[in-house]
């Protein structure tokens, strides 16, 4: 029966906390009580106790608790063993009475009477008793009471006793925000985060505790980064739905209604089995404070069906006020309905605080586009326009200047003929003209507004047989049409007045058309069309009279080149536009950007990734945002990724804020990519769920399964291992049409399952990658799933299928090239692999050997680490005399200070104790602990 619980507990061991652990602790307690083993019974149900506590049950812990206390009093002595754990149990059943409301008040101050007892009887400090009362005295509204052991509990020495160093300060950060010492709260807390955390509550708590100390004190970011943190550690936790709702309350009161939202849809649930009545009412009120903040009518979903955000914020609201009122006459105040109604009517902390590095630079991107202009100079100063020009002169000097691209002299010149000739005064032609001018003044800001003016010019000069005109406006109207999209209308419109214009015009004007009926032709997808007729315009750009022209032909041509695939034409002509001095900062950004795709083409990484800085340095808009994607994109999976953050931080960014869609996920995958190569997992774990979210239904649709394998590897980094097993598999069953890709997913699948010790279920999994690499014509890549699978059969103890595997290995390795680099590196490590087996099946001396050839293997093809580590695993096997030699030669050779130098120094200094040469084993050990950080 004995045997039983053992077996019990050292199951419950490797459980993490939740309902199947404590079901197991609770078993075991069973079994021990039908043993008649009291002190087993004691043993059970003092981790009963942590079950519970932990495992979001904590109203259970009082009966196991009172039951082992009321038995070690009986025996102190033969309990002896367990006194510091029963006493620390004291706070946590101080602190589940405030959970309570049915537990009398006089039986908590009964049980700090007698927590303070013992304390001083074991010789502890207060400082654990004042921080209790302190939290007691909070609970009940006693003010006085509260400051008061506050001060004490800070005066008090630590123990052994006291909250860890996380625990502790996460109090006082709270004592000190609730009195609006925010600053002091800072304080008490930066030292703490500068530390290290040793305790499962921490950092989450503590910085859930300083979500409105951080914002009341100015400090944005760190209250974003916060909440991100903490957040994402809490929010698998039933037993954390208080401090869940402390997330839903920053979220509201920081402008992030829509994200407190989503937190409250998604924890709604877990009020149908809650730890607390405390916890209960606190996110019933902070879920009130939150659905009145969002439009009534918004339906939210709960246990499968719609409610109105109104009626779940009345119910809500009564259910926090229901949970308080027990509270209150239970503790004879008013102070948990006081603090209900206030959360409920709070008033926003700030307007908006970003939640992300890309929200942040979002709104920063939009208040500047907001903000009003600045104002103009009370003198404008206006290009002198010829006084003696009138009538048409003017308006042909207006159109000429246009041309020359001295847009300011033309507008000059129009608004001369405004002034000169009255309304009655103009013809027809005029008038016409007028639109034409109007049209090109504002085809950049409203293209519609410019396509509807053409299109009347268009009409009236045609009614005055102006072919000239006519064919002027059909080629502006076709042009425009095609840089909106509607190409075949474009064309049909306006490449035959353009070719006559290019053909017959002015010979000043000619070349200027030639460029337009380039770039239609470009545009309709005929690119040898368009070099032929920028080939014949070149002559032609020199009686132009304009640079400018120069210039825009050297980008059309550029441009044109490579769509042809004629990049090595392309270079000289971008490289030209950036060296000429008529080019502006908008021309040298386009062959910046053009050129950063002409050398990505090449694999030239390096120049690509300078020629897009060029080019979001000299741009604006779109193309800015472009070029810094395309920037970040290149440097976020080597390692200059850290280099990529702000670049693809910008470029979600702008893209956001000029409403594009797509463009912001497709950015958030890439900068997902360079937080996790620049170790920022839980940013990128942030930013990949972003982009997941974004994109099913989208026209980048194709891009989710790589969002999902992004996000698979950020949840790995931070523990989240089930997360990513979710997102590995999601990807498997979206069904892998390539065997390459399906084996890597395969593979994937059994990483996770492995490092969550999951070995028996990660044995199929390699072996389904094995399968489909091979099927991919990749061996190598098999042999490696093969190999992960044998290691995991042997840690989930299946011997034989490790055996077997290992044969599989060896088969698979036959027909390779046995003196390639990679093949001698798994012939070795298969060596390595069959040595661990051998040892765990009792066979030492095959064992060793084994280890030393995979040794030899390693040593052929200087892998020095691997071969290493196969060093001291053939000496641990080896007795002392034939062990000292392999150890001292790892010792002396590895990288002095590696985790291999120091595990082959500890052995050596052993052996060298155990072979009776002590000087020498302290010598070693001196060596190893000077190093010792």
């Amino acid at each position: 029966m004995t045997d039983k619980v053992h077996e019990l507990m050292s199951r419950a061991d490797g459980m993490p906390y939740g309902a199947a652990k404590t079901t197991v602790v609770e078993e075991a307690v069973r079994y021990a009580d039908a043993a008649d083993d009291l002190d087993l019974s004691f043993a059970t149900r003092m981790e009963l106790v942590n079950a519970y506590q932990y495992g979001a049950e904590p109203g259970k812990s009082f009966v196991p608790f009172s039951w082992c206390l009321s038995t070690y009093d009986e025996d102190p002595k033969r309990f002896g063993g367990h006194t510091h754990t029963l006493l620390w149990y004291f706070k946590y059943m101080i602190s589940n009475l405030t959970g309570f409301p049915e537990i009398p008040l006089d039986r908590t101050y009964a049980i700090l009477d007698d927590m303070e007892r013992r304390w001083r009887a074991g010789g502890h400090t207060m400082h654990a008793v004042h921080r209790y009362r302190e939290m007691i005295a909070a609970h009940v509204g006693d003010s006085d009471t509260e400051v008061e052991q506050f001060r004490l509990w800070s005066a008090a020495p630590r123990d052994a006793l006291s909250d860890c160093i996380g625990c502790d300060p996460t109090g006082k950060v709270r004592h000190l925000s609730r009195h609006q010492r925010y600053e002091e709260a800072v304080g008490v807390a930066v030292p703490v985060l500068q530390g290290r955390m040793t305790c499962r509550e921490q950092p989450q708590h503590i910085l859930t505790s300083l979500l409105p100390a951080y914002v009341h004190t100015g400090r944005l970011t760190e209250a974003a980064d916060a909440h991100r943190r903490a957040y994402r550690t809490l929010r698998a936790d039933r037993g954390e739905l208080e401090s869940v709702a402390d997330h839903i309350q920053f979220c509201a009161l920081t402008g992030n209604e829509v994200r407190a939202l989503e937190l409250v849809e998604r924890h709604l649930g877990w009020l149908d089995n809650p730890p607390s009545p405390r916890a209960v009412m606190r996110f019933a009120s902070t879920a009130a404070l939150t659905l009145r903040r969002v439009d009534p009518d918004l339906s939210i979903s709960r246990r499968g069906s719609e409610v109105a955000a109104a009626a779940l914020a009345a119910e809500m609201a009564d259910l926090a006020a229901e949970v308080a009122a027990r509270f209150d006459a239970r503790n004879g105040s008013k102070q948990q309905s006081d603090t209900v109604a206030n959360t409920i009517a709070a008033e926003p902390w700030v307007e908006y605080l970003p939640l992300s590095e890309t929200a942040r630079r979002a709104v920063e991107r939009r208040s500047v586009a907001a903000a009003p202009a600045p104002s103009a100079p009370a003198v404008v100063e206006t290009p002198p326009v010829d006084p003696g020009l009138t009538g048409d002169a003017l308006l042909d000097h207006a159109e000429e200047r246009w041309r020359v691209r001295d847009a300011a002299g033309a507008r000059a010149a129009w608004a001369a003929f405004a002034d000169r000739v009255p309304d009655a005064a103009r013809t027809p032609s005029q008038a016409a003209r007028l639109l034409d001018a109007h049209g090109l003044q504002i085809v950049d800001e409203d293209p519609q507004a410019a396509l509807d003016a053409w299109r009347e010019s268009l009409a009236a000069h045609a009614d005055l047989d102006d072919d000239y005109r006519v064919r002027r406006s059909r080629a502006r109207i076709g042009m425009l049409l095609c840089q909106l999209g509607e190409v075949d209308e474009g064309v049909a419109t306006g490449e035959e007045p353009l070719r006559r214009l290019f053909t017959e015009g002015d010979p000043a004007t000619r070349a200027g058309w030639g460029i337009s009926l380039a770039a239609m032709q470009l545009a309709a997808g005929r690119p040898a069309e368009a070099l032929d007729v920028l080939n014949r315009a070149e002559p032609l750009v020199e009686l132009s009279g304009t640079p400018e022209i120069g210039v825009e032909m050297r980008l059309l041509r550029a441009t044109v080149l490579l769509a042809l695939d004629r990049a090595d034409e392309a270079e000289p002509e971008l490289r030209a536009v950036q060296a000429t001095e008529a080019a502006d900062d908008m021309q040298r950004g386009y062959a910046a950007f053009r050129l950063g795709g002409l050398l990505l083409h090449r694999d030239d990484i390096e120049g690509a990734v300078d020629a897009y800085a060029d080019a979001a340095a000299l741009t604006s808009g779109p193309m800015a945002a472009e070029a810094r994607f395309h920037r970040g994109r290149l440097l976020a999976a080597g390692p200059r990724a850290a280099e990529a953050v702000p670049d693809l931080v910008e470029a979600v960014a702008e893209f956001t804020v000029y409403g594009a869609v797509e463009p912001p996920a497709l950015a958030r995958i890439e900068l997902a990519i360079a937080y996790l190569n620049s170790g920022r997992a839980h940013e990128a774990a942030e930013t990949a769920e972003e982009a997941v979210a974004a994109l099913p239904g989208s026209e980048v649709a194709a891009e989710l399964p790589r969002a999902r394998q992004v996000l698979a590897s950020a949840y790995r980094q931070i523990g989240e291992l089930d997360a990513a097993l979710d997102l590995v598999r999601a990807n498997i069953a979206a069904g892998e049409s390539d065997p390459y890709g399906l084996a890597r997913l395969r593979e994937d699948e059994g990483d996770v399952l492995e490092a969550a010790d999951r070995d028996g279920e990660a044995v199929p999994a390699y072996e389904a990658a094995a399968t489909a690499y091979q099927t991919a014509e990749s061996p190598l890549d098999s042999v490696r799933a093969l190999r992960k699978a044998a290691r995991s059969a042997r840690y989930a103890s299946q011997l034989d299928d490790t055996a077997r595997l290992l044969d599989a290995v060896e088969t698979a390795l036959i027909p390779l090239p046995s003196a390639e680099p990679a093949v001698v590196f798994h012939a070795a490590g298969l060596d390595y692999d069959r040595s661990a087996l051998a040892d765990r099946m009792g066979r030492r001396a095959e064992a060793a050997m084994l280890a030393g050839r995979a040794a030899e293997g390693y040593d052929r093809i200087g892998a020095a680490d691997n071969a290493a580590d196969a060093r001291l695993t053939q000496a641990e096997l080896l007795d002392e005399p034939a062990a000292e030699p392999l150890l001292r030669q790892v010792f002396e050779s590895v990288e002095h200070g590696t985790n291999l130098w120091y595990r082959a120094g500890y052995a050596l200094a052993d052996t060298l104790r155990t072979l009776g040469r002590d000087p020498e084993a302290d010598t070693i050990q001196g060596r190893l602990d000077a190093a010792t950080p």
